[in-house]
Order: structure tokens, then sequence, then C-alpha cells
């Protein structure tokens, strides 16, 4: 591994909200002489992205109490979901106070980063006869 790999690495800490961090999401990282031009490239294609998108951030922050509130008061009226959590496991989720912290802050870190997990992306609408052969589509 090349020194400024190492010292990026350990500059970005886990999560990346660092200066550094920012640094690159704003376009403004200066890429050492010792650096692969691989990882440079991607560096200024991230910069060029988050640059683009700085003022796009919205202030959105989730505390456990509302994410206990809103999971703690819902009722299960819908299906389970193909990220393989399901509805009621957020309710039961939302009874714990730990719980409801971990789930509030990874929340906060996909909606501050706007980086949701792949499996956020896939939607399965299914809709059941609830009279046979009758389709009521309008009451989606």
């Amino acid at each position: 591994m090349l020194r400024s790999a190492i010292l990026i690495t350990d500059d970005l800490g886990n999560f990346g909200f660092t200066e550094l961090g920012l640094k690159i999401i704003a376009g403004d990282f200066e890429t050492p002489e010792d650096m692969r031009d691989s990882t440079a490239r991607l560096l200024a294609a991230i910069g060029k992205v988050g640059n683009g998108h700085m003022d796009d951030n919205v202030d959105v922050e989730m505390s456990p109490a509302n994410y206990t509130s809103t999971w703690g008061s819902a009722t299960e009226r819908m299906s389970s979901s193909m990220s393989s959590i399901h509805f009621g496991h957020h309710i039961t989720l939302s009874k714990s106070k730990g719980l409801s912290k971990s789930m509030a802050m990874k929340l906060n870190l996909h909606t501050k980063w706007g980086s949701p997990p792949e499996r956020w992306l896939n939607v399965l609408m299914v809709m059941l006869e609830k009279k046979l052969g009758v389709a009521l589509i309008p009451k989606l």
C-alpha cells in the first residue's frame, strides 16, 4: 500500500465525516504525487459529483424518540419489503431504546450523505384480489 493511501485512510476515519472527507466531496482535495492515478481519478470524480450536489442536502435528522414515536404508533397494514426487513420489524425495533437509537443513526447517515443502501432501491407492489375477478386498481 502506498504511503498516501495509508494517510488518507487514517484521515478519513470510519465514516468520512472529517475535514478531508468534506474536501474530497467538495472537489477541493489535492492528490499527493505518489497516489495511484486510478485513485486520483476516482477522488476527482467523487469531487465533481459531490460539488454539484453540495447544496442539495436535506436538513433532516431523526432522533431515537422520533423513530420510536413513528414506528411505535404504526399499524401493520403493509406488505413485506424486498429489503428483507418487514414493516413489523421496525415496529418491534421501536420498542427498544438501544435499537431505536441505532436505527435512527443509520437513517441519519443515509439521509445526510444521500446514499441509500442498494436494497432500498427495489420496490415490489403486490395487489391481491379481495373478491375473485374484481381488481380495484384505483384503490392502491
